[in-house]
């Protein structure tokens, strides 16, 4: 099994917007990460990153608001399903596309894996079509190129062996966390936006715009209680040293 990080393109915005405890009016890149997980017996995409309109010449049209609020750099090398065949993958090979939530920045390539079943809880599709009509984050274009089957679960789902997923709301009420876990005993847990950065995880403190800081608060108690290491979708210090495709553990 193979676990790769795939940087896909960056937000440049105010940092402080998205990392407590940054002063206002410091710009920075902050990292869209997505992962993918070679099984042996097909591929599995944890969150597929930015629309392909963003290298596009009427990036507006699709983005709207979001267009404004950052500067979306992501050139179509940096298309998560670029990013794949970079790693030495095809997208025919991709089985399992998983959106750990529906913000745009998550969950605006699905459609570049039209052979893959795609895991989207059943109750983020319910909040986020409600929250595309006054478009926050969540975009009516991405939601229309989804096609994921009325699936659900409680508190864990087991995908495939060493493939679990983790149900972690609060940043949004259907999140999800993949934990990856080798034959070599060594674990993973890439969280999404439980929490954008390493620390506010391991200090279980919610970050940026919650649907529930409670319920965000104990999914992150939640994930430092596993035997794994946290990978992040947007930490800047934890990404630095990647600026495209990283093999994070082999076996």
């Amino acid at each position: 099994m193979k676990l790769w990080a795939l940087r896909c393109g960056d937000l440049h915005t105010d940092v402080a917007g998205l990392l407590a405890g940054q002063p206002r009016g410091v710009m920075g890149d902050v990292p869209v990460m997505c992962f993918a997980v070679d099984t042996g017996d097909g591929v599995l995409v944890f969150d597929t990153g930015m629309h392909e309109s963003c290298c596009g010449p009427d990036a507006a049209a699709h983005f709207g608001s979001m267009w404004t609020t950052f500067e979306l750099r992501c050139p179509r090398r940096a298309l998560v399903d670029e990013r794949l065949r970079q790693a030495g993958c095809s997208v025919d090979e991709v089985r399992w596309v998983v959106n750990s939530h529906l913000h745009f920045d998550h969950a605006g390539r699905n459609a570049a894996f039209p052979a893959a079943t795609q895991y989207v809880r059943a109750r983020e599709l319910v909040w986020a079509r409600e929250r595309a009509k006054v478009p926050s984050g969540v975009l009516a274009g991405d939601l229309a190129e989804l096609n994921a089957p009325d699936w659900d679960y409680d508190v864990e789902f087991d995908l495939a062996p060493g493939l679990r997923l983790i149900s972690t709301p609060g940043h949004t009420p259907g999140h999800q966390a993949l934990h990856v876990t080798f034959g070599d005993g060594l674990g993973y847990v890439c969280v999404g936006d439980a929490a954008y950065t390493l620390q506010a995880v391991l200090d279980h403190r919610p970050t940026g715009r919650t649907t529930s800081v409670d319920q965000a608060t104990e999914s992150l108690r939640k994930l430092t209680a596993l035997d794994a290491q946290i990978l992040t979708a947007h930490d800047i210090d934890q990404w630095r040293g990647v600026v495209d495709v990283a093999m994070i553990h082999a076996t």
